[in-house]
């Protein structure tokens, strides 16, 4: 005989895997088996479960993580590479978007994602998708984290979807410092004037620094050096500070056209 139980999970359950003994009893006989079940309670990823042309139990669209490899540890502020092949075992071609994302296990919140074009996969063929995530650098380390990719039919998620899972570890470096945001005013402007630049930064290291900014264009002949300061350890209260570049001048013969600056940032002794 088949017998069918269902087990309501409470929104507030911690995610993870929970494992129990369910036993089946022969009141008549005096007689019963046991087995241990275990159930995996994750952050929705494929929207109606993983499905195969609209049924559960399974997806024809097969993932297999390349990198990462799970466990791997990565700092605030890296980028982290995922390479993903997907076997398309369907009976038809389908268009298939690879979507993951970066998941705080712990805050139950997602820290950052992203999406890949749609891609052509021949019915019993597979393709290679790339994709990066960029860790935040306000992230608490000591929390559990995830990444969730999932493999879908493009406009038809709920035919066609399949998923996994990479856990991750993030560890903040010893020396690590960060420039979170570089502003310009004005950001255009006529040959000969001038103009401000601000560039904040983060130390997001587990060390105090010195540190400089450098701003610097050769083409507009823009090669500026701030003063050394000192930044707190990260979490400190002074681990951030701004450096300013006031009336910075672009040379009077200068051709029309859009330029780069570039904001540079030096630490941990050059």
């Amino acid at each position: 005989a088949t017998i069918n139980v269902e087990a309501d999970i409470n929104d507030d359950v911690d995610f993870g895997t929970y494992s129990g003994i369910v036993t089946v009893k022969d009141l008549l006989q005096n007689t019963q088996a046991t087995f241990k079940l275990s159930i995996k309670v994750e952050p929705e990823n494929c929207s109606d479960g993983v499905v195969s042309d609209g049924t559960s139990g399974g997806s024809n669209l097969v993932l297999d993580v390349k990198e990462p490899d799970s466990g791997d540890k990565f700092a605030p502020n890296e980028e982290i590479t995922l390479q993903v092949k997907v076997d398309n075992n369907d009976n038809d071609d389908l268009d298939v978007v690879l979507s993951v994302f970066l998941f705080d296990l712990t805050e139950d919140e997602i820290l950052v994602e992203a999406e890949s074009e749609s891609i052509n996969i021949e019915n019993g063929k597979d393709e290679d998708f790339e994709l990066t995530l960029k860790v935040p650098t306000d992230v608490d380390v000591d929390n559990e984290f995830s990444i969730f990719i999932k493999a879908f039919e493009d406009s038809n998620e709920d035919e066609n979807c399949g998923e996994s899972r990479q856990d991750v570890d993030l560890r903040r470096e010893s020396n690590s410092v960060a420039i979170e945001k570089v502003t310009f005013t004005p950001s255009t402007l006529a040959c000969g004037e001038t103009f401000d630049a601000s560039v904040d930064v983060l130390n997001i290291g587990t060390s105090k620094e010195d540190v400089s900014v450098r701003l610097f264009d050769d083409e507009l002949k823009i090669d500026l050096t701030s003063n050394d300061l000192t930044l707190d350890k990260f979490g400190g209260k002074n681990d951030e500070s701004t450096v300013r570049f006031r009336d910075v001048k672009v040379p009077s013969n200068i051709a029309q056209n859009q330029y780069q600056v570039e904001a540079i940032l030096t630490f941990d002794n050059d």
